[in-house]
Order: C-alpha cells, then structure tokens, then sequence
C-alpha cells in the first residue's frame, strides 16, 4: 500500500532515519504535532471540499465509461455486424450468378480452385503452347 507515492520500506527507512536524527524525545513531540495539523486539516471545510473535487475528477473517466456502455447496449452491436455478414453474403451469390449465368466464357473463374473443367483431362495429350 502506498501513501503520497511512498512505499511500506520507504516509510520505515524515513522513520528509522528521522529517529536517529531527532531522538525519542523529539520525535514524540513531533508526532503529536504532525498528528493535531492532520486532525485539524481533516476538519476544514476547504481540505474536505479539494478532495472531494480530486476524487470526482480521479472517478469521471470511469463514470464516462459506465455511461458509455449503456449506450452501446442500446445499439447491440452483434445484431449490426450479423446483418451486414448477410448483406456481403447476397452480394457474393449475386455475383456468382451474374457471372455464371451472363458469362459462360467466364466460368472456369468462378470454380473453385483446384477444380477442373471436363474438357481437360490429365490422361489426354499435351500440345505444346507457343509458335
């Protein structure tokens, strides 16, 4: 856990140091004076007000963020990308069609690969292509 960015061992190294540099009597009273300014600044108005506003400001990303997703929830985001799936799913079987049934020519493009077309056989002879 850490406190204004200072951990458990650094707490201890300063408290060990702060020991040997002001004595046990000197660090009693220290203490107690450090504990009264802290009571009092707990019960100001104006300290209470500052970290209030630090911690709305720390949270309001997250609020956002909270706000945020009711919003999307709204929208339902998997219904959206489903229908448009099946919108680039019609096209493709447009354009199959379109090209097999108006461009017979065409139509050893459209198998799939790896597929042959009767004519061709692997047993039939090779004619050599060039002049």
């Amino acid at each position: 856990m850490e406190f204004l960015n200072i951990g458990g061992l650094e707490l201890l190294l300063i408290l060990v140091v702060a020991l040997v540099a002001l004595g046990p009597e000197r660090i009693v009273k220290i203490g107690h004076a450090l504990g009264n300014t802290l009571r009092k600044l707990g019960k100001n108005v104006l300290f209470r007000e500052v970290v209030q506003t630090t911690d709305e400001i720390r949270n309001y990303p997250r609020k956002i963020l909270d706000e945020a997703k009711l919003d999307m929830a709204d929208l339902d985001i998997s219904k959206q990308i489903r229908q448009d799936y099946e919108i680039i799913d019609q096209e493709k079987d447009e354009i199959r069609s379109y090209l097999q049934n108006d461009l017979p020519e065409c139509n050893v493009a459209v198998q799939n690969r790896g597929e042959r077309d009767d004519d061709q056989s692997l047993d039939g002879p090779n004619e050599p292509i060039g002049p």
